[in-house]
């Protein structure tokens, strides 16, 4: 698909931005590469643009020589109809090359929910769906993701599955398809010899454990050497070398009996993005992400990511602060991400977040903490972090009762949370979430009555803490229902059923009744739906598809849900949901995902369900003697590595001193004030371009592109004053979406003096595609209104559909007109404008055929370019004539 053919409907469909690429950074290498592939997301732009593994593994493969790597997700269903009506396959979007022509097409497995994602997607890009039906002229599907721990439902999907750490396999799974080349079932072959990489065709599923398929007696003649042929092994460069050992040298089947998960053992070694994508669209995690660490030792019962992302590993201080430099200054992002599943475990937390502060505050660069502990050193460290506007603050007790959260080895008592709430209400904030899950193993009513205790106990501490603030005091609490899930401690534990979850979800309704709580309650059809997929075989992969087929594929996303499809999608394979659901696992060792070596030993598995049922909770290993869960050799955390629990500095910025956990070395960064506001001194009124590429951009990703590349050019801008600071920098007489510009005008106001010349050259190679600097003069007076001089625009509009004379007799007779009427949309509704008055000139353009048009372009009037094409048509309907298309506007000048 060429960008040209994109074009003829983009502007048809929501965020036509979502589908043109061209964004900061994006990496496109036109030229002929050995392997062309396509990392995809099964959700929207904005969503799969957030996920810090893909872009990770963008840059493991753009690293290569070798090797082009793309982007592509899964289109908003107006997008996906156009596909389909016109018969264009899915494409990426740095070259829109059709997948179905790449040689690897990379699918991220982040949510069961998903699953039928990845089928639309690939049934968008033109590429069989099931890995049976495809062949050397397509490219090899392979995916990865937390959900390919357990991926036999959709295994009929994938060549090849990654479990693990993507960025330590990435490069050895293009040097075996690069090599192998046009050789398909060489490739697959040759992927199952990698560690941590599943090829499900290699197997036998049967619903229980999937077993590797035996090989032929030809291909097990001498046993110890490859299991590939020799004309195989010469490809890969390895003459007659035999296969390095897995452990499985001397097998006769075609793959290992268990694929062990991969690890990167060294995170400061490992490649990080330092100059990620910066996408024009605001995306759900618009700002750059620094992962300190990788994995935790609480333990959680529940928490498949605490079990799939140990052991613990940690990057250095050192090389954070280098990463987090140089991210900001290739992106000029204004927030920076600490990227964990819980920030305040991190050694040297204090010590980053102070470097940062001292390195980057003044340049209105703030820290994010996403993932804190239910605990009050979490709440201080995220306000001597926030700035004015505070991020939320989420308290995560998991259960009500203090029972429960023993049996969960939730490791929060009653004290924490208290603490920890009085001390985000102390610090300012008014609006903390909480967060629990209904239907935990061995739960009954009274923990659900516990619950709703909780959350008064929270509303009575705010309003004793905020006082006379009270009135703005509000708690969404958000209760999920639990989903049992493989490689926990809970993975063969009973799921509730839904009827059960309803049940226990009108309890709730009914215990919490304040006006000042917002619950909110997850789907418990949608809860079923994870926790069968997660549990489930490949039986289930029928279902995927038929749903897949009737829906858009956006199953997570409320307003495309529908129970009723998977109801019908279930009895086609003659069962149901409410059947599936209580399907019992039974023994670990030959469930579906038992195949899957995560490296958590069933010995400790075993222990910690025993515990579970006795509600005996099991010590972090920081702050206790190691438990043994099978990864205690390459884990960074010794028992000795007590994460930071403070006390605080006292002085005018602390917050009122509270009890404190534990000690440490150092102490907590004092909270800086926000930084000085300087005022403006000078003012840079810039003209620039909106050219073809940034024409399917709005106002506010034009806007957002601009203030990003002032904060990578280094210039001096000044801010706003108040509670929400921001940029002092104004856009005259914003330009709609799909209309491109010229002369568009900007004033930026600037603390400090500099050159007209100096802010050219610092801002020029900063602008993304599509924004090309014209002109800029730095002036020394600061007017009140700069743009307060324009009243007119010229534009020029392309039309196709009708004549040069046709237009011009229409024309004519708008002009010769007295009032000329237009319908409006206000916020009192449709209202008719005359916009005769502010049509100052107009003729028409002979090729090719369209209008150039002077309109009135005040604050205060304001006349569109579409609207003259609107009444213009008119003439011509009264004519008997055929209306005209737009096919381009560009305004020309601003007068």
């Amino acid at each position: 698909m060429r960008r040209t053919t994109l074009e003829r409907f983009l502007l048809e469909v929501q965020r036509p931005g979502r589908y043109t690429g061209g964004e900061w950074n994006e990496v496109v290498k036109e030229g002929a590469v050995a392997c062309r592939m396509a990392l995809c997301y099964p959700d929207t732009y904005e969503v799969g643009m957030s996920h810090l593994g893909s872009r990770i593994l963008y840059e493991v493969a753009n690293r290569r020589a070798d090797t082009a790597c793309e982007r592509a997700f899964l289109p908003w269903p107006d997008m996906q109809a156009q596909l389909v009506q016109r018969g264009l396959p899915l494409a990426s979007l740095e070259t829109q090359t059709p997948l179905r022509d790449l040689d690897l097409v990379g699918i991220t497995l982040q949510y069961e929910l998903g699953y039928p994602g990845v089928v639309r997607l690939l049934d968008l890009a033109q590429i069989p769906v099931r890995a049976a039906d495809r062949d050397a002229r397509h490219p090899l599907v392979i995916g990865g993701g937390p959900c390919a721990a357990a991926p036999e439902p959709v295994a009929p999907f994938f060549d090849a599955l990654v479990i693990g750490d993507g960025e330590e396999v990435l490069g050895e799974i293009i040097d075996a398809c690069v090599a192998l080349k046009g050789n398909r079932e060489a490739q697959l072959r040759a992927l199952a010899q990698i560690e941590g990489v599943y090829v499900p065709s290699l197997y036998e599923a049967d619903g229980g454990r999937p077993r590797p398929k035996s090989l032929s007696p030809e291909a097990t003649a001498n046993k110890g050497q490859s299991s590939f042929p020799a004309n195989d092994r010469q490809e890969m460069g390895q003459s007659q070398r035999p296969t390095p050992s897995l452990g499985i040298g001397s097998r006769t089947n075609a793959a290992p009996e268990s694929v062990r998960r991969r690890l990167v053992a060294d995170l400061d070694g490992a490649p990080y993005p330092l100059r990620p994508v910066v996408p024009f669209l605001e995306i759900v995690h618009d700002r750059a992400q620094l992962e300190i660490n990788r994995g935790c030792t609480h333990g959680c019962r529940f928490c498949q990511a605490g079990m799939l992302y140990r052991p613990v590993r940690q990057r250095s201080l050192e090389t954070l602060k280098g990463q987090a430099r140089a991210i900001l200054a290739n992106t000029g992002y204004e927030q920076v991400s600490l990227s964990s599943l819980s920030c305040t475990d991190y050694p040297q937390i204090v010590e980053l977040v102070d470097a940062i502060l001292e390195e980057f505050g003044d340049k209105r660069v703030s820290i994010s903490l996403p993932s804190l502990r239910t605990d009050q050193f979490g709440i201080e460290l995220a306000q001597r972090v926030s700035h004015g506007r505070k991020s939320p603050v989420t308290l995560a007790p998991e259960a009500g009762s203090q029972r429960l959260r023993d049996v969960i080895n939730k490791n929060v008592t009653e004290a924490n949370l208290r603490e920890a709430a009085a001390a985000a209400f102390r610090a300012g904030w008014h609006n903390i979430k909480l967060y629990f899950m209904i239907g935990l193993p061995t739960e009954t009513d009274e923990d659900l009555q516990a619950l709703a205790e909780t959350v008064s106990q929270v509303l009575q501490i705010g309003r004793q803490e905020l006082g006379n603030r009270a009135g703005r005091l509000r708690i969404p609490v958000t209760v999920a229902g639990f989903v049992p899930k493989p490689h926990t401690v809970f993975e063969a534990e009973p799921q509730c059923s839904r009827e059960e979850l309803w049940r226990k979800q009108q309890l709730l309704r009914e215990a919490i009744r304040d006006r000042r709580v917002e619950l909110k309650l997850g789907s418990p059809d949608q809860s079923a739906l994870e926790g069968i997929f997660a549990r489930g075989g490949r039986r289930l992969a029928p279902v995927i598809e038929q749903v897949a087929r009737e829906g858009v594929g956006l199953e997570a996303w409320q307003d495309w849900f529908s129970a009723s499809r998977w109801e019908a999608a279930f009895a086609a394979i003659g069962t149901t949901i409410d059947a599936e659901l209580a399907r019992a696992v039974g023994n670990r060792s030959e469930s579906p995902w038992a195949h899957i070596d995560t490296g958590i030993t069933p010995e400790f598995r075993a222990r910690e369900l025993q515990k579970a049922h006795a509600a005996e909770v099991t010590p972090d290993c920081r702050e206790g003697e190691c438990e043994a869960c099978g990864l205690q050799d390459r884990c960074e955390v010794a028992a000795d590595a007590t994460p930071y629990r403070l006390p605080l500095r006292t002085g005018r910025n602390a917050c009122p001193p509270a009890s404190s956990g534990g000690s440490g070395q150092a102490g907590m960064p004092v909270l800086r004030e926000p930084p000085d506001a300087r005022p403006p001194v000078c003012r840079a009124m810039v003209t620039f371009a909106k050219e073809e590429p940034a024409r399917y951009l709005a106002h506010l990703d034009i806007s957002r592109a601009l203030q990003r590349a002032l904060r990578r050019a280094g210039l001096p801008v000044a801010y706003s004053q108040g509670y929400h600071q921001r940029p002092r920098m104004t856009i005259a007489r914003p330009l709609p979406l799909g209309v491109t510009g010229e002369g568009e005008l900007c004033a930026i106001d600037l603390h400090r003096k500099c050159s007209s010349l100096e802010f050219a050259r610092a801002l020029h190679p900063q602008l993304p595609a599509g924004l090309a600097l014209r002109e800029v003069q730095v002036l020394e007076r600061l007017s009140k209104s700069p743009f307060a001089h324009i009243a007119r625009a010229e534009y020029t509009v392309e039309l196709e559909g009708a004549t040069g004379e046709q237009l011009a007799g229409a024309l004519e007779a708008v002009i010769a007109a007295e009032v000329v009427e237009v319908p409006r949309e206000t916020k009192r509704g449709e209202r008719n404008v005359d916009i005769r008055p502010g049509i100052t000139a107009a003729t028409v353009l002979p090729e090719p055929t369209g209008l150039h048009l002077e309109l009135a372009c005040t604050d205060e009037y304001m006349v569109k370019p579409e609207e003259v094409v609107e009444v213009v048509n008119r003439a011509l309907a009264e004519r008997g004539l055929a209306p005209a298309t737009v096919v381009r506007v560009h305004r020309d000048a601003l007068l």
